[in-house]
């Protein structure tokens, strides 16, 4: 294999696993989780005034650094990919009915109109 398939297939992999549910979930909830960390990343403070506010505030030391990077992501991630859709399902069935429901509104009110008309 030469340095070019090996490019490619790496950029196949990293695509694959990029636009899986899991990882995109993942990403999503770990931002969202997280979004302080990008509010400083992004600020115009000096790079090494930017590190020392997140190791400080962002990312403490000790257990909540664990917590924020990995467990609390991991338990959104679960919650989205497994637990929701079932709390969905229902809501999604409510709203098709009243669409179904408007739906038949409007061919009635045309079908009257169209007799009157």
């Amino acid at each position: 294999m030469d340095v070019s398939e090996w490019f490619t297939s790496l950029k196949a992999t990293l695509y694959e696993r990029t636009t899986s549910p899991l990882f995109s979930a993942f990403a999503l909830s770990w931002a969202a989780i997280n979004y302080k960390f990008f509010l400083i990343a992004f600020s115009g403070d000096e790079i090494s005034a930017k590190l020392a506010v997140m190791q400080a505030e962002v990312f403490p030391p000790g257990g909540e650094r664990f917590l924020h990077l990995l467990a609390y992501p991991t338990l959104a991630t679960g919650f989205f990919l497994f637990i929701y859709p079932y709390l969905a399902k229902p809501t999604y069935r409510w709203w098709l009915a009243r669409q179904s429901e408007t739906r038949r509104d409007q061919i009635h009110r045309r079908s009257i109109a169209q007799a009157h008309g």
